[in-house]
């Protein structure tokens, strides 16, 4: 069952627009929706280690509560990208609900 870009009829495999739409829909959107310093920081370390696992320069490790290989990395500081520990969603929830249970931010 294909989709089809909102803006130009193209087919797309997912989201609502075709990546060259989509990357002029961003264009568009960043111009009036600025981010601030915290959440620059975070879109790099996310993207640093993104890259670095797919390079292999990084591997997934299971999660350091339960064992499950379908993991996520977790930053306690963004501004040290590459220092993560593992956790599966379960645990990545549970840790982020009692961040913010304990007023904690990041």
């Amino acid at each position: 069952m294909s989709k089809f870009c909102a803006n130009c009829a193209n087919p797309i495999i997912k989201n609502k627009y075709c990546n060259p739409c989509h990357a002029e829909y961003m264009r568009e959107w960043r111009k009036t929706n600025t981010v601030n310093e915290k959440q620059r920081l975070r879109g790099i370390a996310r993207s640093l280690l993104k890259v670095h696992i797919k390079r292999g320069k990084i591997e997934k490790q299971p999660c350091i509560q339960c064992g499950e290989i379908n993991v996520e990395g977790h930053h306690w500081d963004y501004s040290k990208p590459l220092d993560v520990i593992w956790l599966c969603k379960t645990h990545h929830n549970e840790v982020h609900a009692y961040l913010k249970k304990e007023g904690i931010t990041l």
